[in-house]
């Protein structure tokens, strides 16, 4: 099975997930967990009134209430256009558009950025591409917040095995669970990774099954 149409194949399900979850996705996934609320509060408490914050993948506007509500101008990006939707029903005045990590071509354009729980979804051969993005879109000085998805070694080896048992083209720390994709790089890879990409890390902890990494570009 040819890799490069295997994870392509893992896009295009993803998003139709992503589509599929968004007339729920508030109702069961809504609420912000205390460690990404605390520092997404503490990103926005060091800017100033009107500062612009891109938030990518927006999902719904989850995050939007907290930064709308401290005067940010707000830009959020998705990739499915469902959850696009959902958000420009709650939020018409925020500029939202279709997009993906891989692609985002900003230069210089934001006082903050954040991609939160989105890292997991991206694949080994796009991670420092995508660091590189967003490091790209804040102008010098900006909050870059990240969060990388933790998970038990033994899960992830163990789903490792089964994908290759089947004949997937898996590296290791992929886990393909019931047809969608994550993968898992582990924090050291994943702090490595983010040097390469020319973010200086100022600070990290873990929380609520996330790494959470806030830094900036150098």
């Amino acid at each position: 099975m040819d890799r490069a149409a295997w994870l392509e194949d893992r896009r295009r399900i993803a998003i139709e997930r992503m589509d599929g979850f968004a007339p729920t996705y508030d109702r069961e996934w809504g609420d912000v967990p205390d460690t990404h609320r605390r520092i997404v509060a503490g990103i926005v408490a060091s800017l100033p009134a009107g500062a612009p914050v891109l938030d990518i993948p927006c999902g719904t506007g989850k995050y939007f209430p907290m930064l709308l509500a401290a005067g940010m101008h707000v830009t959020g990006v998705d990739r499915s256009r469902a959850m696009l939707e959902r958000a420009r029903e709650k939020f018409p005045d925020v500029a939202l558009r279709d997009g993906e990590l891989q692609d985002l071509d900003t230069r210089a354009a934001y006082d903050a950025v954040l991609c939160i729980d989105a890292m997991e979804y991206v694949p080994p051969e796009d991670w420092i591409a995508v660091a590189r993005n967003l490091r790209r879109a804040a102008r010098p000085g900006a909050p870059l917040y990240l969060t990388v998805e933790l998970a038990e070694a033994a899960d992830v080896e163990r789903e490792y095995a089964e994908a290759r048992d089947l004949g997937m083209p898996v590296v290791p720390g992929e886990c393909v669970v019931g047809g969608g994709y994550h993968y898992y790089p582990g924090r050291e890879r994943a702090l490595a990774w983010l040097a390469d990409a020319g973010i200086v890390v100022d600070r990290e902890e873990t929380g609520d099954d996330y790494l959470h990494v806030v830094g900036h570009r150098g």
